[in-house]
């Protein structure tokens, strides 16, 4: 089966959720399935990147910042996310 995680966080973010959600991706990619995660990135220059890390594919989106900005920034960034995704 392929499975699609969509996530705000994924590793190399040093938050427990990251990690929660690449436990979760490689556990699934254990029992057989095609696992494919969804992840912004602000840092990124190309608009898209994708990478397999451990046998998980790992799309991640350039994005404007979300983390770490203003409130009224980031608000505005996170309703245009689902779009841009």
């Amino acid at each position: 089966m392929r499975i699609l995680i969509v996530v705000d966080c994924y590793l190399p973010c040093k938050k427990s959720s990251a990690k929660l959600v690449h436990d979760l991706a490689v556990e699934f990619h254990n029992q057989g399935h095609d696992v494919i995660i969804t992840a912004p990135d602000d840092a990124l220059t190309a608009p898209s990147q994708v990478t397999v890390e451990q046998g998980l594919t790992v799309l991640r989106i350039r994005t404007c910042p979300i983390k770490g900005a203003e409130r009224i920034t980031r608000a505005i960034n996170e309703i245009r996310l689902s779009s841009i995704i």
